[in-house]
């Protein structure tokens, strides 16, 4: 497998390039990210306290905080957040990412594309759980891969350029680039 050269990571939050194995976050493609998020980690922490099945994951972030939930949690409790500047999703059954307003993996995603100036029809997105929904909601060509979130093909339904793929991971990718007309030569692999 190749390596990327770039990478969205964190549901979107960090932005960088990848060398030697290691995400090196690009400060000035992060800056409106940090500047959103500035402060307000501490401010979404201090509410989320006590919350019944719902626990801070123990991997630090940097531009967003993630909890895990249980079947104790109620969704309508994050209403303690609504003043806040944050989007909250939720996804997989059992995960809540706080993010800084309007960011998210597609709105990063469109940052990295116009700051390298690269074509958006060149450009294939695929995801399976509904925090990759707004990659969809960019209208860049994509692969919802077989095996994914019903919310997200639910979501998805009406979107265009959401190909809803039946094999699940790289067979779906496959699936989808053959669906949008990309070019499915593949890089020779030496073994």
């Amino acid at each position: 497998m190749p390596a990327p050269e770039l990478v969205i990571g964190d549901v979107g939050t960090t932005i960088g390039v990848f060398r030697a194995g290691r995400v090196e976050p690009d400060p000035w493609l992060e800056a409106p990210i940090r500047r959103r998020w500035d402060g307000m980690a501490e401010r979404v922490r201090t509410r989320l306290a006590g919350l019944r099945g719902l626990w801070l994951q123990p991997t630090a972030f940097r531009h967003r905080l993630s909890y895990e939930y249980d079947h104790r949690f109620q969704p309508d409790s994050l209403q303690v957040l609504a003043d806040l500047d944050v989007d909250i999703l939720i996804s997989h059954g059992c995960f809540v990412d706080i993010l800084p307003k309007g960011v998210s993996k597609g709105p990063s995603l469109l940052r990295l594309l116009e700051a390298m100036k690269l074509p958006r029809a060149r450009v294939l997105v695929a995801g399976d759980t509904l925090n990759d929904l707004s990659m969809f909601e960019t209208g860049l060509k994509g692969a919802v891969v077989g095996g994914a979130e019903t919310e997200l093909l639910a979501a998805t339904r009406a979107l265009p350029n959401a190909h809803h793929c039946v094999r699940p991971g790289a067979g779906g990718i496959l699936e989808a680039i053959a669906a949008h007309g990309f070019s499915a030569t593949l890089p020779e692999v030496s073994s």
